[in-house]
């Protein structure tokens, strides 16, 4: 596919803004061109009539005498940004360090170990990369019948069933103790200890008793016992009809829930991403690398796919994918439905970090990547 090239005249002066200058985007390539520049009219015509296919080719063709820099450029593939492997470089920066590369047309973030190979110029973009998952309609986290009160609460709940069935024990053997008269089978005084915690349970579950406490003390307990239940029951059985009639909440929003929940989980095919595993320090990360992440039997090479592949998923198959905004945008723009679209969550596993063009050690070119 071609992309059309913009093409806008700056004089250059000292306060030009040199980000907005060198933000290329993914759609569109711009260059920069004095007023003074000779003929600058027919420069734009060549280079306005046929759109290069990539920028590959954009860079390395030569356009005109006026541009004749561009043959000198020889660009350099490589599968990586340059990590450490076994004390030295790989990558961009292995080449920068054996003398091969003197600019890298791709940014990189910064790192205390690589200014050893090279020097960091301009801030260029923050990169941001999170995680794109459909959320479920369903709460896998936590059962239904549990959703009214979290789980501090129903601890509390059951502390204070236990203290009325306390009471009501106590009162039961001081009814036996005061009266002192014959005690019936099966009765609340046969059983003292029995017959009180069915009746707490029977209270908890509103249901009736056949038996109750005789003097004043206990029949408080017992009355206090299921006016409690009741406006329990009530508080419960309200917010069981308010979580059906309202839209279903995200509860997955934090990468803690994302890790506890069912969803499987996967990034980017991109070594930062495996360098980020292998160097953080962050708990959060290193649990969800440990869980969902790292390498099975199933997937050897951990969960990892292309960018296409791995958006794919995320629509059809219920996955969460670590990639780059930048590209997951527009790959949602082109496959992704207006519903799929609204369905989307996002989750950061960590801060945007900032990227820097670069040049080798002591470079010539430092000062006309920094400054042109």
């Amino acid at each position: 596919m071609q992309h059309d090239t913009k093409i806008s005249y700056n004089e250059i002066s000292d306060d030009l803004n040199l980000k907005t200058i060198l933000r290329l985007n993914f759609q569109n390539l711009g260059v920069i061109l004095d007023y003074d520049c000779p003929n600058s009219d027919v420069i734009l015509d060549q280079i306005t009539s046929e759109p290069t296919p990539d920028f590959e080719t954009f860079i390395s063709t030569p356009i005109n005498r006026h541009l004749d820099t561009m043959s000198r450029i020889n660009l350099k593939r490589d599968v990586s940004w340059g990590y450490m492997i076994n004390g030295s470089f790989d990558g961009i920066l292995g080449d920068m360090e054996k003398g091969i590369v003197d600019i890298s047309a791709s940014p990189l973030q910064f790192k205390p170990e690589r200014m050893e190979v090279c020097e960091f110029t301009v801030h260029i973009l923050d990169v941001r990369t999170t995680f794109f998952f459909r959320h479920p309609t369903k709460n896998d986290l936590q059962n239904g019948f549990l959703k009214p009160f979290d789980k501090s609460l129903w601890f509390i709940v059951l502390g204070v069933a236990g203290v009325y069935w306390f009471v009501l024990f106590l009162t039961t053997r001081a009814e036996l103790y005061v009266k002192g008269s014959e005690i019936p089978d099966n009765s609340l005084m046969s059983l003292p200890a029995t017959e009180t915690s069915l009746i707490t349970m029977a209270a908890l579950f509103q249901q009736g008793a056949s038996d109750g406490p005789r003097i004043i003390s206990g029949r408080i307990a017992f009355l206090s016992l299921f006016l409690w239940t009741l406006l329990l029951y009530q508080f419960y059985s309200a917010t069981i009809v308010g979580f059906l009639l309202a839209p279903p909440a995200r509860w997955i929003t934090t990468l803690k829930n994302l890790t506890d929940s069912s969803l499987s989980c996967a990034m980017e095919d991109m070594p930062y991403y495996k360098d980020f595993f292998a160097t953080t320090d962050l708990p959060l990360s290193i649990e969800l690398h440990e869980k969902k992440i790292k390498p099975t039997k199933k997937l050897p090479q951990g969960s990892y796919f292309r960018d296409l592949d791995g958006m794919r998923k995320v629509r059809d198959e219920g996955l969460a994918f670590h990639i780059d905004i930048a590209k997951a945008y527009k790959i949602i723009q082109d496959t992704f439905t207006e519903d799929q679209i609204c369905e989307l969550q996002e989750i950061d596993i960590r801060e945007p970090r900032n990227v820097y063009v670069i040049t080798s050690r002591h470079s010539p070119f430092k000062k006309m990547t920094t400054y042109a």
